[in-house]
This record gives structure tokens, C-alpha cells and sequence, in this order.
């Protein structure tokens, strides 16, 4: 119920649609860039300095990486053989000494040993994650550059590189806090592209184009 007078109270949801919806201004006026793309820009830059790195680690230092983690998961078995008998199906935790008993069930985790075609692919894996990152970290940068002026398709390559990162981060379990920490950045830096005066500075500058 309402007074004579009293407006109603907007939803959150309303105040939503009124900030992402596009207020075109007179055409004639002159196109500025928004300090949100500015600062757009700046984060996806940054999203991508992160991404080169990581991506120039993985790709770089993923074989070393992979020895390292199997010669300590195999020293990890030679200490299962040496102190419970063995490691995976060749041990019953349920039969091990008490005093044992927690590490007999660690030591049954332990399914086998890795063969020299799992560790080469491992290494691959390694380096095509890094590569792909690297790309990723590339694509964000030269986005990050040209949405300052406007362009359509750097817009939508940040919306392609975000959309990857969070793949690799949600289904393929491809993160760590520093890549979580770019595709943060990148997201935001999304969202200021695509609301408000963010987008009605990309819209004019489409059309700004096409006219010339």
C-alpha cells in the first residue's frame, strides 16, 4: 500500500535492470571513454602480466615439476614396501599392527606405481596448460590495450578469455590462488564493460565505425 505522494521503493533487482540498461546520449555529442573502461582496461592488463607468467611457468618448469612430484610419490611407495609390506591392493589395512594402522590405510591409497607413458603424458599435460594460459594471458592483454578505444571484438576476446579460465578452473580443476586471482580481476574488469556507461561508450563507438 502506497500514500498519495510516496513513490514506490525500487527492488534490487530493478535498481539492476536501470544500471546495466544502455541510456544513449544525443549522437551529436562527443564520445568520451568512461573512467570504468579506463579502469577496465588496467584490469584486464593485469590479468593478463598474471597469466603470462603462469603460463610461462607451466610451460617452462612443467617437466621438472612432474619428476619432482614422482620421484617423491616413489619414495612415498619404497617407504610403504619398507614399513607395511607394500602399497595399493598388496596390503589388508585391517590386518596391519595397530600402531600401524593409519599408515597401512594411507599406504592401501596408493593404487600402483606410475609407468614411464603416464609420466610422458603428465609432462605434456604440464606444457599444455602452460601454453594455453600463456595464450590466455596474451589474449587478455592485447584486449585489455584496445578496449581503451572502444573495439567490439577485444571486448568479446576478454569475454572468450574469461570464459576459459573459469572452465579451467571449475571443471578441469586448473587453478591455483594467483590464476583465481587474474580471472577475478578479468571478470570485473568484464563487468565495466558491459554495464551502464561502459556499455553505451562500446555501442557508440560501433556505430561511430560503421558510419565511417
Amino acid at each position: 500500500m502506497t500514500f498519495p505522494g510516496s513513490s514506490p521503493k525500487k527492488s534490487w533487482f530493478s535498481n539492476f535492470q536501470a544500471a546495466i540498461a544502455p541510456v544513449l546520449p544525443d549522437d551529436d555529442s562527443p564520445i568520451v571513454r568512461p573512467r570504468g573502461v579506463t579502469v577496465a582496461s588496467v584490469l584486464c592488463l593485469l590479468s593478463g602480466l598474471i597469466f603470462l607468467f603462469i603460463g610461462g611457468v607451466w610451460a617452462t618448469t612443467g617437466q621438472t615439476t612432474v619428476n619432482t612430484f614422482v620421484v617423491s610419490y616413489r619414495a612415498e611407495l619404497h617407504t610403504c614396501t619398507d614399513q607395511v609390506g607394500g602399497y595399493g591392493t598388496a596390503i589388508v589395512p585391517s590386518t596391519a599392527p595397530s600402531t600401524l594402522a593409519t599408515r597401512a590405510s594411507q599406504c592401501a591409497s596408493y593404487l600402483r606405481d606410475f609407468t614411464q607413458s603416464d609420466i610422458d603424458s603428465f609432462k605434456r599435460t604440464q606444457v599444455i596448460y602452460g601454453i594455453v594460459v600463456l595464450l590466455m594471458g596474451l589474449a587478455a592483454g592485447v584486449a585489455g590495450w584496445f578496449i581503451r578505444s572502444g573495439a567490439v571484438w577485444a571486448r568479446w576476446m576478454l569475454t572468450g578469455v574469461g570464459l576459459i579460465a573459469l572452465l579451467l578452473a571449475g571443471l578441469l580443476q586448473v587453478s591455483n590462488p594467483i590464476t583465481l586471482l587474474a580471472t577475478l580481476l578479468l571478470v570485473v574488469g568484464l563487468v565495466f564493460c558491459f554495464i551502464g556507461k561502459g556499455s553505451v561508450f562500446f555501442i557508440r563507438t560501433s556505430v561511430a565505425r560503421r558510419r565511417h
